[in-house]
C-alpha cells in the first residue's frame, strides 16, 4: 500500500508556515488550525504501525514544505518543517 500525500492550500492555492497556529492529534485524524481559527481534519491521517506513514506538504507560492509528524505517544505530536520541491 502506498502513503496518501496531503497537500495543504488555501483558495488562491498557497498556505504559509507562519499561518498555521498548531498540530493535533484526535484519534486517527491530524488537526491543522489555522491563525485565522479555521480548523482543517485530515481524516485517517495517522495509521497503524505496520502501515505506510502519510505525508504532509504545505504549499506556498510554488514551493512544497514538508510537514515531518512525529508522535511522542498518546497523542501528543510535534511537527517540523523541510524544504521539499518547486512544482508548477
Amino acid at each position: 500500500m502506498s502513503a496518501i500525500r496531503f497537500f495543504v492550500r488555501d483558495g488562491t492555492g498557497n498556505l504559509q508556515r507562519s499561518e498555521v497556529a498548531s498540530f493535533d492529534r484526535e484519534g486517527s485524524d491530524l488537526v491543522v488550525t489555522l491563525t485565522d481559527g479555521s480548523v482543517l481534519t485530515l481524516g485517517g491521517y495517522f495509521v497503524e504501525a505496520d502501515a505506510v506513514s502519510n505525508q504532509l506538504f504545505l504549499s506556498d507560492d510554488g514551493f512544497l514544505t514538508e510537514v515531518q509528524i512525529s508522535e511522542q505517544g498518546g497523542d501528543l505530536i510535534s511537527a517540523y518543517y523541510s524544504e521539499a520541491e518547486a512544482f508548477v
